[in-house]
């Protein structure tokens, strides 16, 4: 399965690296601070994005995981 994360809290990195883990691939990494998204990006060798929808429409993913609080993601999500 090709799953992005879309980050909005510190959760996204250990809730894609259980998914990894599981044989999974991350194929996009969003978060919308530079050092996270680099981070993210670097450690599940995949493109990061600043936006959700820039992150969505190149990676095309099987699945999004979607960590933070509700009030922070886009309505590109909800």
């Amino acid at each position: 399965m090709r799953a992005v994360v879309l980050s909005f809290s510190h959760h996204g990195r250990g809730l894609s690296a259980r998914v990894r883990d599981l044989g999974h691939e991350i194929v996009g990494a969003m978060d919308a601070e530079p050092k996270p998204r680099a981070d993210l990006a670097r450690e599940f060798g995949c493109a990061g994005y600043a936006d959700a929808g820039d992150c969505l429409d190149a990676a095309h993913p099987d699945v999004a995981l979607v960590s933070g609080k509700h009030v922070e993601i886009p309505a590109h999500i909800a």
